[in-house]
């Protein structure tokens, strides 16, 4: 058999190397092959610590495990004169939404919502105390207390909020 020449040798060599007909989609490469098994495996990996620990904390706000869990707390918020007499008040009237409110129950948000609750409220300008009985459980289990009850949470380190 003779060897093809000029236009002909072009032609065969064509063929041989299409590997792919046409409209076949590309294959990846393998550097994209690589970065996709380690994006998968990053995803797989990141629950486990929960998992493993066992941790008493979950967020609220959108997360992994957001609806895994059930996340209940009941909150209370009272003024305190210097006679010891209570009054309540409607924390939820401080937010724009007060769907919103629930979410401000994690030991990381509670110091801040308890100084801007301070701020708006001023009990001190008044000679009065802000205090707060915030209890949360995680499926129905025993409520843990997040914020030291009894006690000015104007006044008091880290704004009352317990340590885990």
């Amino acid at each position: 058999m003779t060897k093809p020449t000029g236009a002909s040798e072009r032609q065969a060599d064509h063929v041989t190397r299409q590997e792919r007909p046409p409209g076949a989609p590309r294959r990846l490469s393998r550097t994209t092959h690589q970065a996709i098994a380690l994006f998968v495996l990053v995803q797989l990996c990141l629950p486990l610590r929960g998992f493993v620990l066992d941790l008493h904390q979950t967020r609220g706000d959108f997360s992994w495990n957001m609806y895994s869990h059930r996340y209940q707390c009941r909150a209370r918020y009272a003024e305190r004169d210097s006679t010891g007499k209570v009054e309540r008040i409607d924390y939820r009237e401080h937010f724009q939404r007060r769907s919103r409110a629930p979410m401000v129950f994690h030991r990381d948000a509670l110091p801040a919502f308890h100084a801007s609750l301070c701020s708006v409220v001023a009990p001190a300008e008044r000679g009065r105390e802000l205090i707060a009985s915030v209890r949360c459980s995680i499926n129905n289990g025993p409520r843990q207390p997040l914020v030291a009850e009894g006690v000015d949470i104007c006044s008091a380190p880290r704004y009352a909020v317990l340590e885990r």
